[in-house]
C-alpha cells in the first residue's frame, strides 16, 4: 500500500494518485508547447493514448493486496490491454476469488474501450474542434467513418448516447432474468462492448439460465451491428436499415452458421433436446462473430469442421461502425465482390465492371484500401504466428497458437484446444503475453494508426 489505505479500494486510490501525478508532470513539461492537430498528431495521440491507458489501467491489478495476487506487471498489462481493446483474453485461472472492485474495474475497461476512450473525450471535449476528426478517424473501427452531424463532438455524443441506451437496456433485462445488480452490470458492460469478461469461472454457462443466455445472445448480435443504423432506426428510416447490404450479409452469416454447426453437433452427438443444442450453437456463433467471447458451451468438444467455421467467423467479425473486431463484414463483402469481378474479367478482359454497395458505387481508392487492409491482416497473422511458435517452442500445438493469434488480432478472446472457452492464457511465457498485447492493440486500432508511426516522414517537421 503506497499511501497506507486499507481495504479493497486502496489499489484504486493509489492508482488514481499515481495517474494524476504523472498527468500533472506531463502537463508541466508541455506547458509552453502549442498543439496543432493534424493526421500525424491524431494517429500518435490515439496509439500512445491506448498504450498509456493500458499501462495506468493495469495499476489497480498490481497494487491490490489480495492473497496470492496473480497479477505480475506483465499479467496486469495483458489483462488491462485485453480489457480496453475488448478482447476478453484473460490470465486468471480462478476469477471468483478476485475481489469485486477489481472484477468491476476489469469489466469497466471493456465498456470504456468498447466505444473508445478517444470518442469519449470528443463527447466531453468538443473544444478540440477540427482536429477532433483526426482522432475520430484514427480510433473509430471499421472502413466507414460517416459523421452523423457536422460537428464531431455531436457525433461522438450521439454514438455514446446509443451505447449508453443499449447498455442500460441490457442491464435491466439481465436484472429481470435473475442476475444480481453486480453481475448484471458487469455482463452488460461485457456484452455491449463485445468484450467478454465474466465474473464466473464458467462464464455465462455458470448461471444455468436459458433466459440469461437468450438476452445476452440478442444484445451481442445488436452490438455487432453498425451503430449508425440504430440512429436511422430511431428516425423511422426502416428502408435504409433493412436494405443495408452489410447488415443483410451479417444476418445471413449468423443463420447459415447456426444451421451448419447445429447439424454437425447433432450428427456427432444425437439428442432429443434439439432446442438446447440450437441455443448453445446460436450463442457461440454470435459471441464469436461479434467478437465478444462469452461461453455457454465448450465448442472444443464440437466437430473439427464446426471449430473451423468458428475461426472463419473470428476472422470476419462484426459490422463496420460497431464495437466488434475482426476484418469487418463490409471488408469481407467488398473482397468477395472484387474476387467475383476479377473472375468475370477472365471472360471479358476489357469490360468495366464497377462495384456497388447499397446502390452506391464503391470508389477505386476505397477498394484498394480494403484489399490492402486484408492483405496486411493475413501478413500480420503469419508473422506474429511464426514468432509466437518460435517463443513457445513445443509447449503447445500449432492449432492452439495460431488460433490465439486470430483471436487476439480480432479482439475475440477464446481460441482453440489449449486456449478454448474453458481455458485461459496464464501458462504462456511473458514474451508471448507482450506480443499478444501488441496484437490486441493492432486489432483494436486496425493497423494503420499504429504502423504509420514507424514511417520516417511521420517524425519529420
Amino acid at each position: 500500500m503506497l499511501f497506507g489505505i486499507k481495504g479493497d479500494y486502496h489499489a484504486f486510490i493509489d492508482s488514481s494518485c499515481i495517474s494524476l501525478a504523472c498527468g500533472l508532470i506531463f502537463k508541466f513539461l508541455t506547458r509552453k508547447v502549442k498543439f496543432k492537430f493534424s493526421p500525424r498528431e491524431g494517429f500518435a495521440i490515439v496509439t500512445f493514448g491506448w498504450l498509456f491507458l493500458s499501462l495506468f489501467g493495469s495499476l489497480p491489478f498490481v497494487l491490490d493486496n489480495m492473497q496470492d495476487n496473480p497479477f505480475t506487471f506483465t499479467n496486469a498489462f495483458f489483462e488491462a490491454m485485453s480489457g480496453f481493446t475488448t478482447t476478453g483474453a484473460s490470465i486468471l485461472q480462478n476469477i471468483e476469488v478476485i475481489p469485486k472492485p477489481l472484477l468491476f474495474w476489469r469489466s469497466l475497461t471493456h465498456w470504456i474501450g468498447g466505444m473508445g476512450i478517444v470518442v469519449l473525450f470528443l463527447a466531453i471535449l468538443p473544444a478540440l474542434g477540427a482536429g477532433g476528426f483526426q482522432l475520430f478517424r484514427a480510433e473509430v473501427p471499421g472502413p466507414t467513418k460517416d459523421k452523423l452531424s457536422p460537428k464531431i463532438g455531436n457525433t461522438a455524443k450521439t454514438l455514446w448516447g446509443i451505447y449508453l441506451l443499449l447498455s442500460t437496456a441490457c442491464f435491466l433485462a439481465l436484472m429481470a432474468a435473475g442476475m444480481t445488480p453486480f453481475n448484471a452490470i458487469c455482463h452488460a458492460f461485457g456484452t455491449i462492448s463485445t468484450g467478454g469478461f465474466s465474473t464466473l469461472n464458467d462464464s455465462v454457462a455458470g448461471f444455468h439460465s436459458w433466459k440469461i443466455e437468450v438476452i445476452i445472445t440478442i444484445f451481442m448480435a445488436l452490438s455487432g451491428c453498425n451503430f449508425i443504423l440504430f440512429l436511422h432506426l430511431a428516425k423511422g428510416h426502416f428502408k435504409h436499415v433493412f436494405s443495408n447490404e452489410e447488415l443483410r450479409f451479417y444476418i445471413f452469416s449468423i443463420f447459415i452458421s447456426i444451421a451448419l454447426i447445429s447439424y454437425m453437433v447433432l450428427k456427432q452427438s444425437p439428442t432429443d433436446d434439439h432446442l438446447k443444442v440450437i441455443r448453445d450453437v446460436a450463442f457461440q456463433v454470435i459471441t464469436i462473430l461479434s467478437c465478444t467471447g462469452f461461453a455457454s458451451a465448450d465448442f472444443d468438444l464440437w466437430p473439427l469442421a464446426s471449430q473451423m467455421l468458428l475461426v472463419l467467423l473470428m476472422v470476419m467479425g462484426g459490422c463496420a461502425g460497431s464495437t466488434s473486431g475482426g476484418l469487418k463484414v463490409f471488408r469481407v463483402l467488398v473482397s468477395i465482390k472484387v474476387g467475383k469481378r476479377e473472375i468475370s474479367r477472365l471472360l471479358t478482359p476489357r469490360a468495366v465492371i464497377p462495384l456497388k454497395n447499397d446502390d452506391e458505387y464503391i470508389s477505386t481508392a476505397l477498394t484498394h484500401a480494403i484489399i490492402g487492409f486484408v492483405s496486411i491482416y493475413f501478413l500480420i497473422l503469419g508473422a506474429i504466428g511464426f514468432i509466437l511458435v518460435w517463443i513457445e517452442g513445443d509447449r503447445y500445438n500449432l492449432t492452439s497458437l495460431l488460433s490465439i493469434c486470430v483471436s487476439c488480432l480480432g479482439n475475440v478472446g477464446p481460441g482453440l484446444d489449449s486456449f478454448g472457452p474453458t481455458d485461459n492464457y496464464s501458462t504462456l511465457r511473458d514474451q508471448s503475453k507482450w506480443l499478444l498485447s501488441f496484437l490486441m492493440l493492432l486489432g483494436r486500432l486496425e493497423f494503420y494508426s499504429v504502423f504509420v508511426l514507424f514511417l520516417p516522414q511521420m517524425w519529420r517537421r
